[in-house]
């Protein structure tokens, strides 16, 4: 087992991983020149049978993913060997503070892995394409919520995070955390949309992702989005700031996502579920 080089791009070709158009054989050259990424394989001999890597956010928060087996060497724990030797070489990095996988729930090879290495599970929630947006926020009869653009200010509002109903933060599309202060930067809060509510009781963040496609990410952190007057109409105008992009994107916990679920056009994901433990 070890990490990968641009040398081993003909031994990922050479795996019958199943998997059509394959996105980490697209990246491959930049999965393993990265700072901030690493791909390793599992090889007897010249074959390599399983890959898996990490990619580290902000600075301190490693995610565990890209595990693919080559399908001749199913149900050999290859799997959990690989992802365990990656596990020590991250806890060796002084940096790491957090290790974590993200997968669906339904998923249950992918489970059955996390669940032999000990990793916790911290939260399920849904994603959505808010396919709807334009006409979700011509109905709402609300009042568009009020920008705010000073760091200063947007920090004191993301302090209230401990009062929200999610124990995650949707750093990215694919890719909660579990929130702490130093998950979020000055330049990714300053980078971030943020409006607030009339009264001040309420904050929704937008920030400008990519994962295949450019999208609004859309963050709300309470479970009361389907209550939240002018939240839609809000945005409805930021998300129409960006004409190029593809619907906005926004995670919802399972509450939520069972009273929209029937009540707005949203492409929603299936469940998925973040694991994840803080180094000792």
């Amino acid at each position: 087992m070890r990490k990968l080089t641009n040398d081993d791009y003909d031994s990922l070709l050479h795996m019958d991983t199943g998997i059509q158009d394959d996105y980490v054989v697209r990246i491959f050259p930049q999965l393993v020149s990265s700072n901030t990424q690493a791909l390793y394989g599992l090889f007897e001999g010249d074959v390599m049978k399983t890959v898996a890597g990490y990619t580290i956010f902000a600075d301190h928060f490693a995610m565990l993913g890209r595990l693919r087996s080559d399908r001749r060497f199913y149900s050999k724990g290859y799997a959990t060997e690989l992802l365990s030797y990656i596990i020590q070489d991250l806890r060796k990095l002084d940096n790491v503070q957090w290790i974590g996988a993200h997968t669906q729930i339904e998923n249950k090879p992918a489970r059955r892995v996390l669940d032999k290495l000990s990793i916790s599970p911290v939260e399920s929630t849904y994603h959505a394409a808010i396919d709807d947006w334009q006409h979700l926020g011509e109905i709402d009869p609300g009042t568009r919520w009020e920008e705010v653009t000073q760091l200063h200010e947007k920090k004191a509002w993301i302090q209230k995070l401990s009062e929200t109903s999610f124990r995650i933060y949707p750093y990215e599309m694919y890719y909660p955390f579990p929130y702490v202060e130093q998950l979020l930067s000055d330049a990714y809060i300053e980078s971030s949309a943020f409006y607030v509510n009339d009264d001040g009781t309420r904050y929704v963040m937008m920030k400008e992702d990519v994962k295949r496609v450019r999208r609004t990410h859309v963050k709300y952190l309470w479970d009361d989005l389907h209550e939240q007057r002018g939240l839609w109409r809000t945005i409805a105008y930021e998300a129409a700031k960006h004409p190029n992009n593809e619907a906005p994107w926004i995670d919802v916990l399972p509450t939520v996502y069972e009273a929209l679920q029937d009540e707005h056009g949203m492409d929603f994901s299936e469940e998925w579920i973040l694991y994840g433990d803080w180094k000792e």
